[in-house]
C-alpha cells in the first residue's frame, strides 16, 4: 500500500525553508491560508509570510482551485495541464487574454493553463501578474505533472489523474502513457502530531473528515495515525479528538499553530 505519510512529507518535518520540496505536488490553498498550514505541517519554523518565499508561487491550478506551488513546477502546473486539442487549446488563449485585459469572467481561471500569468491571493484579493510562458514542451510539462501526483498519491490512484488534474481522461491516458510507475517513498516511523487543513492533498481521494459540526474540519494525525478533526475560525482552533487520542499532545501541537497565522497565541476548545 501506496505510503502517504511519507511520501507527502509527514512522518517527520522537513528542514526550516525547505518550502519547495514539501509543495512538491502543490498545497491548495482554497480557504485562506491553508496552503500555509498544510507548510507548517511538513516544515519546521514556518511563519506567516513564508508563502510568498521566492521558492513558491500561487496559480490557479488543477480544477481552477488556488494552489501554492514549487517555482520549478511553474511549468507543470499551468502548460501541463493545456489540452493536446489545439480549438481548445485556442480557447484557452483567448480566455487568458480576456484575463490579462482585466475581463471578470468566471471562467478566466482556465486561462492559467498558458503560463502566461501567475497570481497573487492574500485571502482577499486576486491579483493576475503578468509573465513569460514557460519556455518548454508541453508534453514534458504534462509528463512532469503526472509524476508530481503519482510520487504523492502512489500508482493505485493512477486512474484518477484526470480528475485530480482537471484534465480529460483522453488528454490523461495520453500523459500516463508515457510516464512509468513510480517508487514508493522510503518507509519512516512517523512521529509527532500534525493538523492538516481542510483540503490538505493528504487528505484528497479518502472519505473526508466527519465531525459533525459545520465547520470544514481538518485531520488529526499523532503518529501518522488519524486520531480525529479540528477546525479553525481565525484564530479560534476546535478540536475533536477521538476517544483515547492523547490530548495534551495535540493541544500543544494546535498552539504551534499562532506562528504561521501570525498571532500571539490561538484560542483552544475541545469539542467530544
Amino acid at each position: 500500500m501506496h505510503d502517504r505519510v511519507n511520501a507527502m512529507h509527514l512522518a517527520e518535518r522537513l528542514p526550516a525553508r525547505s518550502f519547495g520540496h514539501a509543495a512538491f505536488s502543490g498545497l491548495q490553498d482554497t480557504a485562506p491560508r491553508a496552503a500555509l498550514l498544510s507548510l507548517h505541517a511538513r516544515v519546521d519554523g514556518v511563519g506567516p509570510h513564508d508563502w510568498e518565499h521566492p521558492s513558491l508561487v500561487q496559480v490557479w491550478g488543477p480544477r481552477s482551485a488556488v494552489y501554492l506551488i514549487p517555482t520549478e513546477a511553474f511549468a507543470a502546473f499551468t502548460v501541463g495541464r493545456m489540452p493536446r486539442d489545439p480549438q481548445m487549446a485556442a480557447r484557452v488563449h483567448r480566455v487568458a487574454d480576456e484575463a490579462l485585459a482585466g475581463a471578470a469572467d468566471p471562467y478566466r481561471r482556465t486561462g492559467s493553463a498558458t503560463g502566461r500569468f501567475r497570481i497573487r491571493w492574500d485571502a482577499r484579493t486576486t491579483e493576475l501578474i503578468p509573465c513569460d510562458p514557460p519556455d518548454v514542451d508541453p508534453d514534458e510539462a504534462r509528463v512532469d505533472l503526472a509524476r508530481r501526483f503519482l510520487a504523492w498519491f502512489g500508482e493505485a490512484l493512477r486512474p484518477r489523474f484526470a480528475t485530480w488534474a482537471g484534465v480529460s481522461s483522453a488528454d490523461a491516458r495520453e500523459t500516463l502513457r508515457h510516464v512509468a510507475e513510480q517508487p514508493a517513498a522510503p518507509h519512516l516511523p512517523a512521529t509527532g502530531v500534525r493538523l492538516l487543513p481542510y483540503l490538505d492533498p493528504f487528505l484528497w481521494g479518502v472519505p473526508a473528515p466527519s465531525s459533525g459540526a459545520r465547520e470544514l474540519s481538518g485531520a488529526l494525525l499523532v503518529d501518522g495515525v488519524s486520531a480525529g478533526t479540528w477546525a479553525r475560525q481565525g484564530a479560534h482552533v476546535t478540536l475533536r479528538p477521538v476517544p483515547g487520542a492523547p490530548i495534551d499532545r495535540i493541544v500543544a501541537e494546535a498552539e504551534t499553530l499562532a506562528g504561521p497565522l501570525g498571532v500571539p497565541a490561538v484560542r483552544i476548545s475541545v469539542a467530544p
